[in-house]
């Protein structure tokens, strides 16, 4: 890692915290400039990085600011759930093609799909089904979106990477607290969880 993304990252990480902190606090107006910054910071960075592969860096980048876009579209006042919804869908798949650049371990993948079949049974169908409970037309667009998410786990997990593994992991925690709420019922402090795990999850 070279000292610039070094600084950057450092500079990125505390304006996580301060997202973090605005959440909580309900403070709107701070959560409106530090959520984009952080990818803005992310994106910085993955340009100052040594990467093992220029090709994965830039489906890398691509995915981090298809990710900007969906968090500018969560964050708006009028509902664009979808549009945001498939933005995170696109930037999941730059993920899954940079890591597959990076290289993958066909065993782990497959354990990769066991795992995230598993999770699918216990949480995804409920996410589901009240997406659909809730307007029938979010049923096709959260499924897929579901399929696309643990592709991306799966795939994260034959890296054989840590950082991918971690990073995948709070991608799911995330997504399924952040589902969870909308259409099943409450998480308490959810909000704050779903920022952490999601920042975790783009530093991963």
């Amino acid at each position: 890692m070279t000292a610039v993304a070094f600084v950057v990252l450092s500079l990125t990480a505390v304006c996580a915290v301060v997202d973090w902190i605005a959440v909580s606090a309900g403070r709107r107006l701070l959560e409106y400039v530090c959520k984009p910054l952080v990818m803005v910071g992310l994106v910085v960075a993955a340009f100052q990085l040594d990467p093992s592969s220029d090709v994965a860096r830039a489906l890398l980048v691509c995915g981090l600011l298809l990710s900007m876009i969906g968090d500018v579209c969560l964050m708006l006042p009028s509902d664009a759930f979808v549009a945001g919804l498939m933005a995170f869908l696109g930037a999941h798949l730059f993920y899954v093609a940079a890591m597959v650049a990076l290289g993958l371990e066909v065993g782990a993948v497959a354990f990769g799909l066991l795992l995230a079949a598993v999770v699918g049974i216990v949480v995804a169908r409920r996410i589901v089904a009240g997406a659909r409970a809730a307007d029938p037309a979010l049923g096709p667009p959260v499924t897929l979106y579901v399929v696309v998410l643990s592709v991306m786990a799966a795939v994260a997990i034959g890296t054989g990477r840590p950082a991918a593994f971690i990073g995948a992991v709070a991608f799911v925690v995330s997504d399924s607290v952040l589902g969870w709420t909308r259409f099943v019922s409450e998480v308490r402090n959810g909000r704050v969880v779903v920022m952490v795990t999601y920042h975790v999850a783009q530093f991963g």
